[in-house]
Formats: structure tokens, C-alpha cells, sequence
């Protein structure tokens, strides 16, 4: 038996071994995230689970870039822990912290991004139509620009797939400083924390405006040469995701850059504090109007270079065509963008902006209001129709229906390093792009992201990696007993009748986290046998455990002198010693051959094993529960499953449970001799071995009287040792398994008592 000693000591030499690519994508992490996302997403009302994925792939050679490092499908989130972000932290904690800060945008996108209206406004664009509606717009410039992109549509089928890419570009520009400031303004905590610090590192990352506008000044064949859509698609973020700009002096504001950005700010503004997701779709479409200008010189100029038909050459698909679009899109530092998927309910109510980034973004529009006059009576137009439907928004904006169906193909809103804009299909640039950060020497030595800063991952690591090392101790234990198991299979003398026969102990050493979901998903129900039954008997055990007096008793040698008065007689009384628990272990073998599958044998085999399981426990009877099954990989051999042991040494063996299902064929007596010799080892006065069985024995080379008459000699056997066997017939072949048990037959007609039948079987056997 493994004692709790020898766990925490194994524990404690695997903790320290633990690498940041083990600890990053183990199981444990893997949970910690997806119970955090539990916890979220029931808070705000959504009953779907978000699973996570943990990755750990490195640059790829050819491109140096990250193959990406984050992306959702609305319902897994996968996360490539070693991504650049990640290894440009110096402690493990601040690591943890950017996976957090990962996270929180992905499941950002979860909570706030209606997947299918952003899916119906990308179809429309594709085909040349606006989505919800064309744009109102009164201004004439405005018009004028309007008007030409629809004539520009028609030009090339190529214009559209181009400005389909731009348009993607913009609105998840706008959909990132959404869903991120959404996200602080309901949550807090380490998440958040988390989001602080990749927003800061990626802030610190962002050009200033004088920098963006010497790019935009070089020559258009220098390398670092950046056209001033990109420029302004650089500015667009920072102002959507922090609320102002980044300059060293207000001079800067009169740049050419940022006064292009001024007229459609208003628009911005309205489509951040849009929690209606049509609406905020309505405002994108302004904003593309509004620097349609900027939008044509840039696409005239990707259409111009003689690398684009080249890089547009890729498969088909509704991007296709877009390819040199989106890679010079890249240069925009930290967007990311959002894939197909299933839509979450949406927030409803009032329009929500995390205040800090809304005072941010007033003072940044006064600044540049306030270098250029002429542009004051253009920007307060149209803006009491934007407040109007901002007020207006909280009666349409209720929630949509929660979509659960299946059958499309791979949707995903990815964050992919080294590819900026819209990606086709579902491919998406980084949060913080790999290939924007700089190694250089001014970067390591700042030391502006201690710890300290952001330490809610401290105490998060030393626990996340306590339970690491106990699973990793727990796991290695169990593969240590397997090997016993299997050597101590292997060494028993099964009798004439099994000669020449493989034995193959099986068991999981190490439980997936999905027979744990299906386990808590129907034991609940199935359990409420157990304990109802447990409860009968439960004080008269801590009773006879605990000793005392017996009183109101007829007979006895001590008088109660306090019950004279009574005229019932009941006026003695006699002393219980302390008793030690039941002295009863109990195996379980259930029947995995291929004909348990008919009629839910096999369900109701495994709900009758973990509600006896179940009991046994609350009892703290030991108990074990093996199935069996034969020829599973060779003829002649025996397959042991192994679900739960008398000593649990990861106590999950009640979800190993769920592993139990019908096989191949059926070596009974061997298998009963492999149940029988773990009983016989036991040291408690009263062993129970229960059989759950449809038929009667059938293997190659064993079945018929020869096996019937191996079996009863086996039960008569062990039965002289004091093993009592019983045999639960569940199916046709009841006399057969009735003539092999005798007296230990038990004809279970109705499945569905078939686990309160057996669990009361067990009672008779607990001397109270």
C-alpha cells in the first residue's frame, strides 16, 4: 500500500524538476485556465464550457516567426505558451501573467464578439453589399467617397478581395479595443492583471507619431518604408485600444498622419461603446467611408507592386486575392482578429467603456481638435444621431439565442505572429505580433514589468506546481503498481483449462480530464442510492465504533435507576464496547464481452459498479472493481481491467469507472481466478466477490460444460477460503450463470435496480 509519505516525497524531488514547457502545457494549467473560464462564463449567464489548449512550438525556421500564439473557435481556446510575448519575461510568474493576459483577450472574444454578425458583415462586404445597411451619411466628402467605393467594386473582382482584407483590418482593429476594454470593465482580479501587462508591453512596443511619419517619408522601396494608411491603421489602434496617442511632443498632433485620422474619430467613438454588435458594424462602415481617401491610395499602391500578383496566387477561399494586402497589414502592431464561430448571448443594456480609456480617448480628440479649427464644426456633426442610437441601443441589443449546433467545419478566431490584417478564412494576427518585438539592448534593459507588479501568479505557481509534482508522483506510482499487477497476474497458476494464456493487466495511470467531465455529469444522480442507503446504517456504525449504553432495556444486570418511574419495565441497561469497523472487502467483476453492448448492458453495468464503488467508500469498506474481457488482441490471451483498487493512490479511481464498456469475448474462469487470489490476500473475516455477468463463458478454445465446470470448481474453491460469490444475471442466459452459482445466483430482471439491489446485498454483510 502507497502511503501519503511517499507521495509528498516523490512530490517534492518532481517539483523540482518541473520546466517551464512542462509546467506551461500540463493538464494541471490546462484545468487551472478552464475552471477559470467556468467561473466566468457562468457568472455572465452562458451555460456552454470553454475548453483550453495548451501549446509549446517554437519559431518556425523558415519564416522566424511564431506559428501563432493565440486563437479561439468561440469554444476552445489554444494558447501557444511559448510564444515571443512569453519569452521576453524574465520570471516564470510574469510568464504566467502573459498566458493570463492571452487568455482574457481570447475569452474577451468569447463574451463580447457576436460571431454571427460579424460572420453576415464579412459575407456582405465579399459580395459587395453593406451590412446592416449603407452608410447615412450627410457630408459630401463623405458621399463622394461613398459613391466611389461602390464604382471601385466593380472595377476588378481583385479590388473587392482587396478592400475586403482592409475592411476585416479595420473593424477587428475596433473589435480588439472593445472586447478588451468590456472585459476590464466587468472583471477583475488576475485575469486582468494579466491584460495589463501584454497591453502595456505591447503599448511600449507602439511607434509615436513622429516615428510613423518618418517611415511614411522614405523611399517606398526601403524596407522600412510604411504607407500612411498603415501609419494611420497603427494610430487607429492605439487610439481604439488605449485612448490616445503616443508622441513625444503635441506638435506631433499636427502630423499629417494624425489629422487624417480626425474626422472619423467621432465614429470610433461610437462603434467602442456599441455593445450592440450590428450597430458597432454600422459605425465600422463610417469609419471606412471616412478614410476611403487613405484606403485608395493604399490599395492603388499594393495593386502597383510587382511582388503582389505573386503573393495573391494562394488557394481560393472569400480572402483569396488579398495576400499582399494582408501581409503589409502586418506592420500594425497587436491586432488580432475574430474567426468563424458559434455567437455567446450578448451584454445587453447600456453601452459599457472602461472609463480611464474614455477620458483618454476625449482629451486625445481636444488635443487634435485643438490643432486644427478648421476641423471643429465637421466633427461635432452627426454626433446626436450617434448618441441618439447609443441610448436607443439597449432596447435592440438583446441577447441572441444561444447557437448549439454542429456540422460547420474548423472555426477559429486566431492571434497569429507575423501576419497583420484579416487572415482568410480564420487566421489572425497576434495581440503583440512575434515580429514586432525588438531583442535590442534598450529593451533588456528595462526593467519595467517586475513581478511585483503584476504578482496575483505568484501564489498561483507555487500551488499550480504542488499539484503538478503530486499528479506527476501519483502517476509515476501508478504505472509502478501496473508493472505489479501485470507481473503478479502473469505469475498465477490459472489451471489446465487457461494453460499457455497471456494475461494483460490494464489500468489508466493517468485520468483524462474527459472521463472526469462524464463522471460528474451523471454520478450525482446515481449516487443519491448510495447515499440513501449509506444513511441507514451510517449512526449505527459510529455507534458501534464509539461504544457507550444500551438503555431502556427489559433484562440486564445494571439497573437504570432513572427509568423507575416508568411502568414500561424498560429499566435496565448494559455497556458497549468500542467495536471496530465491519470487517468486509468487497470485488466487484463485471463482464466486457462484445454481447454487453446489447440493451445498455454495459451503462448499466457502470452505473451499478459506481454506485457500489460509491457506497463501499462512505462506508470505508475497501473495495475493488475489475473488468474482464478476452481475445481482445490475440486468441488464447485474458485482459484485466483494472478500475479501482482497494487503495486509491491518485483517488480518481471512481472516474476510471467510466472506462467500462463492452469488448470481445468472455474467459471467465480465468478472470475469477484473478479477482478470487486478490480477495484471498485479504486480511478483513468476510469477503464479498460480486459478478455481473449476460452469459455464460465463451473464448477461443473455452466455453461450454468444460468452463462451466472450471468456474464451479473455482467458486467452491474460494467459497471454503470464505470468499461468498455472487452472480448478477443480466441477461439471456440466466440458468446457464444459475447452474454455474447456485445458491449465489441472482436473477436481475430489472436493469434499472440492478445497483440498489447489489448495494443492499452488501448491507447483509455489515454485522451492526
Amino acid at each position: 500500500m502507497v502511503s501519503e509519505r511517499q507521495i509528498k516525497t516523490l512530490a517534492a524531488k518532481k517539483k523540482a524538476l518541473i520546466s517551464d514547457k512542462n509546467f506551461f502545457t500540463s493538464k494541471v494549467l490546462q484545468r487551472y485556465f478552464t475552471e477559470l473560464a467556468a467561473m466566468l462564463t457562468q457568472r455572465y449567464g452562458f451555460k456552454l464550457a470553454i475548453k483550453v489548449r495548451l501549446k509549446w512550438l517554437s519559431k518556425n525556421p523558415a519564416t522566424g516567426h511564431d506559428p501563432f500564439v493565440a486563437f479561439t473557435d468561440n469554444n476552445t481556446i489554444t494558447i501557444n505558451c511559448n510564444n515571443e510575448l512569453a519569452r521576453s519575461c524574465k520570471t516564470r510568474e510574469d510568464k504566467l501573467d502573459v498566458i493570463k493576459g492571452l487568455f482574457a483577450h481570447e475569452l474577451g472574444h468569447v463574451l463580447f464578439t457576436d460571431f454571427e454578425i460579424m460572420e453576415a458583415f464579412y459575407e456582405s462586404i465579399s459580395v459587395c453589399k453593406w451590412y446592416p445597411k449603407k452608410p447615412d451619411i450627410t457630408d459630401p466628402d463623405f458621399i463622394k467617397n461613398l459613391n466611389e467605393i461602390e464604382v471601385f467594386w466593380a472595377k476588378d473582382p481583385k479590388n473587392i478581395k482587396r478592400f475586403f482584407s482592409v475592411v476585416k483590418h479595420i473593424d477587428n482593429i475596433i473589435e480588439d479595443g472593445y472586447i478588451e476594454q468590456a472585459f476590464m470593465e466587468k472583471y477583475k482580479g488576475n485575469l486582468c492583471e494579466g491584460l495589463y501587462l501584454v497591453r502595456d508591453i505591447h503599448y511600449e512596443q507602439i511607434e509615436k507619431i513622429w516615428e510613423l511619419t518618418q517611415k511614411t517619408e522614405l523611399d517606398p522601396e526601403d524596407p522600412e518604408y510604411m504607407h500612411p494608411f498603415n501609419a494611420v491603421a497603427q494610430l487607429l489602434l492605439c487610439y481604439a485600444k488605449y485612448g490616445e496617442f503616443k508622441y513625444d511632443d503635441e506638435d506631433e498632433l499636427e502630423d499629417e498622419v494624425a489629422q487624417k485620422l480626425l474626422p472619423c474619430l467621432e465614429y470610433v467613438d461610437s462603434a467602442l461603446i456599441a455593445s450592440n454588435a450590428t450597430y458597432r458594424r454600422m459605425h465600422v462602415n463610417e469609419v471606412i467611408v471616412c478614410l476611403w481617401p487613405e484606403i485608395k491610395s493604399y490599395l492603388d499602391w499594393i495593386a502597383s507592386r510587382p511582388e503582389t500578383e505573386s503573393e495573391e496566387s494562394g488557394e481560393g477561399g472569400e480572402g483569396s486575392g488579398s495576400g499582399a494586402v494582408e501581409k503589409s497589414l502586418g506592420s500594425t502592431k497587436g491586432t488580432s482578429t475574430s474567426g468563424k464561430g458559434k455567437s455567446r448571448p450578448s451584454d445587453s443594456g447600456k453601452d459599457t467603456e472602461n472609463e480611464e480609456a474614455k477620458d483618454k480617448r476625449g482629451k486625445a480628440k481636444k488635443a487634435l481638435e485643438g490643432k486644427d479649427e478648421e476641423d471643429e464644426k465637421g466633427e461635432g456633426e452627426g454626433e446626436g444621431e450617434d448618441e441618439k442610437e447609443a441610448e436607443g441601443s439597449g432596447k435592440e441589443d438583446d441577447p441572441n439565442p444561444l447557437v448549439t449546433g454542429e456540422g460547420e467545419g474548423k472555426n477559429t478566431e486566431e492571434i497569429k505572429s507575423g501576419e497583420g490584417g484579416r487572415i482568410e478564412e480564420h487566421d489572425t494576427d497576434s495581440i503583440a505580433t512575434a515580429e514586432d518585438f525588438d531583442d535590442g539592448d534598450e529593451h533588456e534593459e528595462e526593467d519595467e514589468y517586475e513581478a511585483s507588479e503584476y504578482g496575483g501568479s505568484a501564489s498561483d505557481i507555487e500551488t499550480l506546481l504542488n499539484e503538478m509534482a503530486t499528479e506527476e508522483a501519483e502517476e509515476e506510482l501508478e504505472e509502478e503498481r501496473l508493472e505489479a499487477l501485470n507481473k503478479e497476474g502473469r505469475s498465477l497458476n490459472y489451471g489446465e483449462a487457461h494453460k499457455g494464456m497471456k494475461v494483460d493487466v490494464r489500468r489508466i495511470t493517468s485520468v483524462p480530464d474527459s472521463l472526469k467531465e462524464q463522471y460528474n455529469s451523471i454520478a450525482p444522480e446515481l449516487c443519491k442510492i448510495s447515499k440513501k442507503l449509506q444513511k441507514l446504517i451510517s449512526q449505527q456504525l459510529k455507534d458501534k465504533r464509539a461504544g457507550g449504553k444500551m438503555r431502556n432495556l427489559y433484562m440486564g444486570r445494571k439497573l437504570d435507576a432513572r427509568t423507575l418511574i416508568r411502568d414500561d419495565g424498560k429499566s435496565f441497561y448494559k455497556k458497549k464496547l468500542p467495536q471496530e469497523a465491519p470487517t468486509l472487502s468487497v470485488g466487484v467483476l463485471l463482464d466486457e464481452s462484445g454481447s454487453m453492448s446489447w440493451n445498455n448492458r454495459a451503462t448499466y453495468a457502470r452505473a451499478t459498479a459506481i454506485v457500489l464503488y460509491d457506497f463501499c467508500m462512505g462506508l470505508e469498506i475497501p473495495c475493488c472493481v475489475y473488468g474482464h474481457t478476452a481475445d481482445e488482441t490475440t486468441y488464447g490471451s485474458l485482459q484485466m481491467h483494472s478500475y479501482a483498487e482497494f487503495d486509491s493512490i491518485d483517488k480518481n479511481d471512481k472516474y476510471r469507472l467510466m472506462d467500462i464498456s463492452a469488448r470481445s469475448n468472455n474467459r471467465d474462469g480465468a478472470a475469477l481466478k484473478f479477482m478470487y487470489d486478490k480477495l484471498d490476500k485479504r486480511l478483513e473475516e468476510v469477503k464479498l466477490l460480486i459478478v455481473v455477468s449476460d452469459g455464460q463463458p465463451a473464448a477461443s478454445g473455452y466455453s461450454g460444460s468444460t468452463a462451466e465446470t472450471d468456474m464451479k470448481t473455482l467458486k467452491n474453491t474460494y467459497n471454503r477460503k470464505g470468499i461468498i460469490t455472487f452472480a448478477a444475471a443480466i441477461g439471456s442466459d440466466k440458468q446457464n450463470i444459475e447452474r454455474i452459482y447456485g445458491d449465489g445466483f441472482l436473477d436481475i430482471t430489472d436493469l434499472t435496480k440492478l445497483p440498489e439491489i447489489l448495494t443492499k446485498l452488501i448491507l447483509k454483510y455489515i454485522k451492526v
